[in-house]
C-alpha cells in the first residue's frame, strides 16, 4: 500500500472532511485587521514618546539633581517604551501567521514593526497627533504623570518650578495659572521671558516658569517660558487646553 493510500484510509476511517474555504479567508483577514491595528497603536505609541523626547526640558538639566542623566532617568518614557514593544512582538505574532510570515525571523518581524511604528509614528508627531494624545491623558488621567508623563512632576513649585496653563492675564501682565493637578495659582513678579522660546502671555497658552512660592498658592516668577518646546505647537488650536 502506497503513502497516497493510507493517508486516504485514514481520512476516510476519521471521517476528515477539509475546512471550507471562506474560513481560512476569514482567519487572515483577522491577521491582518489585529496586524495593522498593532502598528497603528504602536505608531501612536512612538509619536507620543517622541513628543515627550522632543519636548523635554533639556535646556534645564543644570537646575535639576543628578544634572543631564538625573533629567533622562527622571522623563524617560519608560510606559510608551514598553508599550512600543509590545505591540511590536503583537506585530511580529501577527505577521507569523501570515503564509509567508513562518520565512522570517522573530527578530527581523520585531525590527520590521518597530521600523514601520517609527515611520508612521514619526508622522503622526508632525501633524501634532502625540502632542493631543499626551495633552488629553495628561488633563484626564490623574495617574498618568506618574506612569506615562512624568515631566509635570518635576515642576514642584516647593523647588521654584511651576508650570499649567494660563487662565487669565490682567493689564499689568499678572496672571492666574492652572496647574496639571487643577489647582490655581496667582502668579506675581516682573518675569522675563528667554528670546530663544518666543512667547504670547496670554489665555490658554501652556507655560513653565522658574520662581519663588511665596505662599500657598501665589508664586512670583523670575523666568517665564512656553511649555512646547517645538514651537509649531505652541499655536492656539494646536495642543489641547484645560481650561474650564
Amino acid at each position: 500500500m502506497t503513502l497516497s493510500e493510507d493517508v486516504l484510509k485514514e481520512i476516510k476511517k476519521d471521517h476528515i472532511t477539509p475546512k471550507p474555504r471562506w474560513q481560512f479567508l476569514v482567519k487572515d483577514c483577522c491577521v491582518w485587521v489585529l496586524g495593522v491595528v498593532s502598528v497603528f497603536v504602536g505608531s501612536l505609541a512612538f509619536a507620543v514618546m517622541l513628543s515627550m523626547l522632543i519636548n523635554n526640558d533639556w535646556d534645564l538639566y543644570s537646575l535639576l539633581n543628578g544634572g543631564a542623566i538625573g533629567l533622562i532617568i527622571a522623563t524617560l518614557p519608560y510606559f510608551w517604551i514598553i508599550l512600543i514593544l509590545l505591540f511590536a512582538l503583537l506585530i511580529q505574532h501577527n505577521l507569523k501567521h501570515t503564509k509567508k510570515g513562518y520565512k522570517y525571523s522573530p527578530v527581523l518581524l520585531i525590527a520590521g514593526g518597530i521600523l514601520i511604528s517609527g515611520i508612521v509614528g514619526t508622522f503622526l508627531y508632525n501633524i501634532g497627533a502625540g502632542v493631543a494624545i499626551d495633552d488629553v491623558l495628561l488633563q484626564n488621567v490623574p495617574v498618568y504623570s506618574q506612569i506615562g508623563n512624568r515631566r509635570a512632576s518635576i515642576w514642584n513649585p516647593e523647588k521654584g518650578r511651576l508650570s499649567g496653563v494660563i487662565v487669565s492675564v490682567d493689564q499689568e501682565g499678572l496672571f492666574l495659572l492652572e496647574d496639571f493637578s487643577r489647582q490655581e495659582w496667582q502668579v506675581l513678579g516682573e518675569y522675563t521671558i528667554p528670546d530663544s522660546f518666543p512667547l504670547i502671555i496670554q489665555r490658554g497658552n501652556k507655560v513653565r516658569m522658574l520662581g519663588d512660592r511665596l505662599n500657598e498658592f501665589t508664586f512670583e516668577a523670575y523666568h517665564v517660558m512656553p511649555w512646547m518646546i517645538d514651537t509649531r505647537f505652541q499655536k492656539a488650536g494646536m495642543h489641547m487646553q484645560i481650561i474650564r
